[in-house]
């Protein structure tokens, strides 16, 4: 098993980033059963899902972690085990994801360049 493997916490094979998913349940006081599984071994009783293929943007990554903040959880230990089996992608420069994330971003765009006018904006031409 390398860093880059992803495993079911249900069938314990590997899984894809494309078919992983994090699941947990949400009630009024806490998240609870955080797991790392397939799509299709889901477990019944999760009331929340993320795709990994999101969490792999780096953006969608520290929003998951960020909204963990200040949350009680029943077992930080397991979330803290999928955070970590997680953050190798992120780490991995260039990952296929995040260059997709990136390209629907930028497609048919130059930062700082007004599409109308073709010059950099906020820049002053006279």
């Amino acid at each position: 098993m390398s860093e880059y493997d992803l495993v079911c916490e249900r069938c314990g094979n590997t899984a894809t980033v494309e078919d992983a998913i994090v699941s947990w349940t949400r009630d009024a006081e806490m998240e609870r059963d955080h797991a790392l599984t397939h799509a299709s071994c889901e477990p019944a009783g999760a009331t929340e899902r993320l795709p990994v293929s999101r969490l792999v943007a780096p953006q969608e990554f520290l929003l998951f972690v960020g909204r963990r903040i200040g949350v009680p959880v029943r077992e930080p230990e397991r979330l803290r085990t999928i955070v970590f089996a997680i953050a190798p992608f992120l780490l991995r420069p260039a990952n296929g994801v995040e260059m997709n994330v990136l390209r629907a971003a930028t497609f048919g765009k130059v930062f700082g360049v007004d599409p109308f006018k073709g010059s950099e904006a906020g820049s002053r031409s006279r």
